[in-house]
């Protein structure tokens, strides 16, 4: 089997990022980056893993998200088959959702902007946590990237 992983992409700028990038091309392991709200989803056949990254859907949300039926199903295979996953935000809840867990919405929104103080004098902090991306101004304003909807 080659070293080949699938990863279910749901929107242009949630990509699998350069530290994952970097990751496969150091061990000579192919990534087919699937757009599924573009491209039809193919049989995991052939993959040695699958790596599901987050995105805007809910996992509930089929009917405006047509993609994420035939996902699930994907997901099931690879349970079956016992081939490695690895989820990112929506990609773990659509994980969890498919092994029978309830998955529901946030107990409050975690996109908008936040009053912060920045230590010392420093102008910007890059922050990262879980499946959140916060940047951080000098003039105390955070971004955080997160659909309000998603699971914690």
């Amino acid at each position: 089997m080659d070293r080949k992983i699938i990863v279910l992409q749901h929107n242009p700028w949630e990509g699998p990022g350069q530290f994952l990038l970097s990751a496969a091309k150091l061990h000579k392991i192919k990534m087919d980056i699937i757009h599924v709200w573009e491209e039809n989803i193919p049989e995991i056949k052939g993959y040695m893993a699958m790596i599901v990254l987050g995105g805007g859907p809910n996992v509930d949300q089929e009917h405006i998200y047509p993609f994420l039926t035939e996902e699930k199903q994907l997901i099931k295979k690879v349970i079956a088959r016992d081939i490695p996953y690895l989820g990112f935000c929506l990609g773990h809840q659509l994980l969890a959702d498919v092994l029978g867990a309830k998955v529901g919405p946030n107990f409050q929104s975690s996109i908008g902007y936040i009053r912060v103080f920045l230590p010392m004098k420093r102008k910007t902090i890059q922050l990262s946590k879980g499946c959140r991306s916060i940047s951080l101004s000098l003039n105390g304003t955070a971004r955080q990237y997160r659909s309000p909807s998603q699971a914690p």
